[in-house]
């Protein structure tokens, strides 16, 4: 698997990473939140961000002690950003395990997104990486606010390409940017960042219709009557589908995504993006890191779990 063989690459990054975020969980001595850490997936899973930002540190050779803790904050901050989001999703499973709010409740899932968020700023105030408060302050702003758009623009099933991948560039590819701006790269390098993000965002969109061994729930983006990507190209081949999305005809929008052989129109919009980022890649870094960095891209298009 493409994935492996870039954890194994970036392993001695990986594994200071994780040495650095368990012992900030070794710091909290509250008894009654072991349960919550043992069930918070830290530094586990595919680790797509942590994996982008050390292949990006390598391209520009931006590697410095700083670097572990920044991306320690970074893990943090985006698990603190999924116990939300599962809360509002009202998600049942993340990675084929019960979500915190499934496990715990809403109170003390939410209670315990809040907690991490103050062990993230304990490394940042640590670490004296006062610029860094800056960056992430402005991502929370910008993934709050495509959340908040999202949200007010549920059961909209009218919407256009330009609003879907507005809210995408918001709620996702902002954190990506994040990474980008944390270690001081140029401008080319966060454009980069962010098509990186918004290809993540859509190739994750896919996995609502066929996503059967990705280990959360098929349909929930439906259930919110969110219209992603998938559920916009549905329309604009069949408008009468619309009807479909509204009173989530399941069985209707599986039969007519196969008709128009959805996934492979889906997967062709996507390929602009991965030759985007692969010409990025040819221009701004060069081998071995190259080659990894296409390895992610190539991942992120193929994906189904």
């Amino acid at each position: 698997m493409s994935l492996e063989k870039i954890q194994q690459f970036l392993k001695p990054e990986l594994e200071e990473t994780a040495a650095i975020i368990q012992s900030y969980l070794l710091q909290i001595d509250e008894p009654e939140l072991k349960p919550l850490i043992e069930q918070t997936p830290f530094a586990t899973g595919k680790r797509v961000r942590l994996l982008f930002m050390f292949l990006l540190a390598r391209a520009a050779e931006r590697g410095n002690k700083n670097l572990p803790y920044l991306a320690a904050a970074v893990e943090i901050f985006h698990l603190a950003s999924l116990v939300h989001d599962d809360i509002l999703d009202e998600s049942r499973l993340r990675r084929n395990q019960k979500t915190l709010n499934a496990r715990f409740g809403v109170k003390i899932a939410l209670l315990w997104g809040d907690f991490l968020l103050t062990v993230f700023q304990r490394i940042l105030i640590e670490r004296r990486l006062f610029y860094a408060q800056k960056i992430f302050n402005r991502a929370a702003r910008e993934m709050l606010g495509g959340q908040l758009e999202e949200s007010l623009k549920s059961e909209r099933f009218d919407l256009s390409l330009q609003e879907i991948v507005s809210i995408a560039r918001k709620k996702t590819a902002a954190l990506f940017v994040a990474i980008a701006r944390l270690m001081r790269l140029s401008k080319e390098w966060q454009d980069f960042a962010e098509n990186f993000g918004l290809l993540f965002q859509f190739s994750d969109d896919l996995l609502d219709l066929y996503g059967e061994k990705s280990g959360k729930e098929l349909f929930q983006d439906l259930e919110e009557g969110k219209l992603t990507l998938p559920y916009y190209f549905l329309t604009q081949e069949l408008p009468q589908m619309e009807r479909a999305l509204k009173s989530r005809d399941r069985q209707a929008i599986i039969e007519a995504a196969g008709k128009i052989d959805l996934l492979a129109k889906v997967e062709d919009y996507l390929k602009n993006y991965r030759h985007k980022l692969d010409q990025q890649i040819e221009c701004g870094c060069v081998e071995p890191v190259a080659s990894y960095l296409k390895m992610l891209v190539r991942f992120l298009t193929e994906r189904r779990s």
